[in-house]
């Protein structure tokens, strides 16, 4: 909610994919590519496989491309 008055919000990783798709919902777009890029820079191998599948919910396209490319890259 603080986000919508002041174009400000603190994306941390506990926070980020809860605020991806509370953005979505609410049709957020630049909050929701602000919590792509923070998903982005913090992808491994641990959470690529979620992170696909939270990219086909959303419809989020760019996140859904780079995580591929990381689980194809990194399949060993």
């Amino acid at each position: 909610m603080n986000y919508l008055y002041t174009d400000e919000c603190q994306i941390t990783l506990a926070n980020v994919m809860q605020l991806f798709e509370s953005a979505d919902l609410f049709g957020i777009d630049r909050l929701k590519f602000m919590c792509e890029q923070a998903i982005l820079n913090n992808i491994d191998n641990e959470n690529a496989a979620a992170i696909l599948h939270a990219s086909d919910q959303h419809s989020a396209d760019r996140l859904r491309e780079a995580s591929m490319e990381f689980i194809v890259n990194n399949f060993d």
